[in-house]
Formats: C-alpha cells, sequence, structure tokens
C-alpha cells in the first residue's frame, strides 16, 4: 500500500526544501555593514570576504565595497570569521595579458597589504540579527 522507503526519501527532500528556503529567505542569517579605511581614506573600491573559523559553520559570505561601504545579507552565521579585504589600482606600465599572451594591459597591483587579505590577521566575531564592522587599514598604495 504505501512504499516506506520512497515516503522517508520524500519526507527528507521536504525536510531539506524547508531548511534551504529558511536559509536563503532575506534576514535569516546575520547582515554585515561597515566601512574601510585605508590610511584614513575610505576605501574607492573593492571586496570584503569573511571566512569561518573555530567550528563556526557555514560557507562564509562576502561582497563588494563602493565608496567605502560594504553589506553582507544572507549567507553567513553567528560566528568568528578570518575577514580578507582586496582592492587594487591600475599603473601606467604595461605587462602581458595572463589570459592573451600576445596582449599588453595596465598593470593592476594590489593596494591592500596581505595582513589585511592573503594572510589576513583579521578576526571578527559576528552575532545574529544586525552587525556593523568598520576597518582602519594601515599600508602603502601603489604609485601610478
Amino acid at each position: 500500500m504505501f512504499d516506506k522507503p520512497r515516503i522517508l526519501l520524500a519526507g527528507g527532500l521536504l525536510v531539506a526544501a524547508c531548511v534551504a528556503a529558511l536559509w536563503f529567505l532575506p534576514g535569516s542569517g546575520p547582515t554585515l555593514t561597515g566601512a574601510v579605511r585605508l590610511n584614513n581614506e575610505l576605501l574607492p573600491k573593492g571586496s570584503i570576504a569573511l571566512v569561518p573559523i573555530d567550528g563556526t559553520e557555514g560557507p562564509g559570505g562576502g561582497g563588494g565595497i563602493r565608496e567605502g561601504k560594504f553589506e553582507i545579507r544572507g549567507g553567513l552565521r553567528p560566528g568568528k570569521y578570518r575577514v580578507e579585504i582586496r582592492s587594487s589600482s591600475t599603473i601606467k606600465r604595461l605587462v602581458r595579458n595572463p589570459t592573451i599572451p600576445s596582449e599588453l594591459v595596465e598593470e593592476e597591483v594590489s593596494v591592500i597589504p596581505e595582513k589585511y587579505n592573503s594572510k589576513s590577521e583579521l578576526i571578527r566575531n559576528v552575532g545574529p540579527g544586525s552587525n556593523v564592522l568598520n576597518f582602519e587599514l594601515k599600508g602603502v598604495v601603489a604609485s601610478n
């Protein structure tokens, strides 16, 4: 009459779908807003990523930085994160295009020191609800 494995499978899929729907609903996880300054100036453009550490669940999250401001909505869970901030600037030096070696392009250089991105020392706790994180970075900016 009833196929027990199929009922269990359907029930499991229903539960998984509900959890996924709740996970991606706006406001279902912590939200982050804030500002990033480099040498006391708002960072014109860049990106920010939060990487979960110390047992924090989740894939992490991130977003763009525009005129020093960022906003991350959804995808994060309360916990501890390593923060990676990146930005680059174009300098007036021609280099080979990495994807088309026969083409020359202006060089892009990072303006953010490694200690704030690939070797980030920035650690922040994210709580439930709305969080404000501001960053004051120091470093040498590449010259044009």
